[in-house]
């Protein structure tokens, strides 16, 4: 018996391990064209504006609101917000390259095994070279795609 319990607790912990381990490296999104910046959180976030274009605002979203909504109904979710300005806010989950390079800050909730967030691609390394994993932030740009990924572009502070 005592060795059926000290195999299970082996088992679980090797299950919580592999778990970990599968859910901790980085994803790396589908490519998208490059885009401006984003800022963090000191200060309340100003509404987005693009000369030449009609602005829709929904106002301040939570990272994780908006990617349940496209979790829930992605067809829906992209016909709500294809081509509309979003103010999105949350923590800073990863800050990385793509494939191609470029560089990208993904902000959701912070969670440990979070997979699906706001990424947020940058023109400028520099834009995000103060920023660290689990800083609040707010990036704004426009939605342009959802791939298991809400993909902002362009995106700027």
């Amino acid at each position: 018996m005592k060795l059926l319990k000290v195999g299970l607790l082996i088992a679980g912990i090797a299950s919580i391990l592999f778990a970990a381990g599968c859910g901790g490296g980085q994803v790396v999104p589908t490519p998208v064209a490059a885009v401006k910046a984003v800022t963090p959180t000191t200060q309340p976030a100003a509404e987005p504006a693009m000369s030449g274009s009609i602005v829709q605002s929904t106002g301040t979203i939570p990272a994780v609101k908006l990617v349940e909504e496209f979790n829930n109904n992605a067809v829906g979710a992209t016909q709500k917000y294809s081509g509309l300005d979003l103010v999105v806010e949350g923590k800073v989950t990863a800050i990385d390259y793509d494939f191609f390079g470029n560089p990208y800050v993904s902000v959701g909730s912070g969670g440990l095994l979070e997979i699906q967030t706001v990424w947020c691609m940058v023109s400028d390394v520099s834009e995000v070279s103060g920023f660290s994993v689990g800083d609040k932030v707010t990036v704004e740009g426009t939605f342009s795609e959802w791939n298991m990924f809400v993909m902002l572009e362009p995106c700027a502070p």
